[in-house]
């Protein structure tokens, strides 16, 4: 359990730091309700869709293995974001 928690506990705090240094602080506070409401919708959805998953497999492990393809896939678009950030600074110099 420790090597789980230590492995997927840097990835929230990561993509959280994004926000402050991609948006402008007057918008800030609207950027972080944007996200927020993105946020609680996805996960919200993922828990059904998780559900759904185990109907469909059959097995008591699909939704853990949904789980880690949505951390993955989280992974991902983060290292997507960062690349798509520093090309767009690297743009405006």
């Amino acid at each position: 359990c420790v090597m789980i928690a230590l492995a997927i506990a840097p990835l929230p705090g990561a993509i959280m730091a994004l926000l402050p240094r991609t948006v402008r602080p007057e918008t800030l506070a609207t950027g972080f309700g944007i996200f927020y409401s993105v946020y609680y919708a996805v996960v919200a959805l993922a828990q059904p869709l998780a559900g759904l998953v185990r109907d469909r497999m059959g097995t008591a492990a699909s939704p853990v293995v949904f789980a880690a393809v949505v951390m993955g896939v989280t992974a991902v678009a983060h290292l997507v974001f960062i690349a798509v950030r520093a090309t767009r600074v690297s743009v405006a110099r």
